[in-house]
């Protein structure tokens, strides 16, 4: 094995069997120091170097599933806020502009169900539900469940 720092070989590690596979190159894009592996898959120069590269691969992977978890959060946390301050006043319906005005991501929800009373849609973040009250004049109604199935 190769030290990174230092660019000089180790001294090899005993291996199990007397095979000796060529020199390669490091896969990790960074390194791409050559080493000799001690097994026939072996891709990196040491342990090290494979998590890093596995944990890069995994964050690329994972990032669209963090941005969608980022604008369910902020949807369910506005629709928190409009539930309580609707509750505080006395109101059940609001109108379009304070979903414009909080920065709602529309098309971003858990789960939908239809309303038996009304037959609307109700797209849900979580316990927090988001219903079309009036196409026309662009209001809605928040609902709110105390249990999530």
């Amino acid at each position: 094995m190769i030290n990174n720092l230092e660019g000089v070989c180790r001294k090899p590690k005993l291996r199990p069997s007397k095979r000796v596979y060529p020199p390669r190159k490091c896969k990790k894009p960074d390194c791409g120091l050559m080493f000799t592996p001690t097994d026939k898959r072996q891709e990196f120069c040491m342990p090290q170097h494979r998590i890093d590269h596995n944990n890069d691969l995994r964050t690329v992977r994972e990032q669209p599933l963090k941005e969608f978890g980022k604008k369910l959060a902020h949807n369910l946390e506005v629709l928190k806020k409009i539930h309580s301050s609707l509750a505080a006043i006395g109101q059940t319906s609001f109108r379009l502009q304070l979903l414009q005005y909080e920065i709602y991501n529309f098309g971003s929800f858990t789960d939908k169900t239809i309303n038996k009373d009304t037959g609307n849609e109700i797209e849900w973040i979580y316990n927090y539900g988001l219903e079309v009250k009036d196409h026309d004049k662009k209001t809605f109604i928040i609902h709110f469940r105390k249990s999530i199935n």
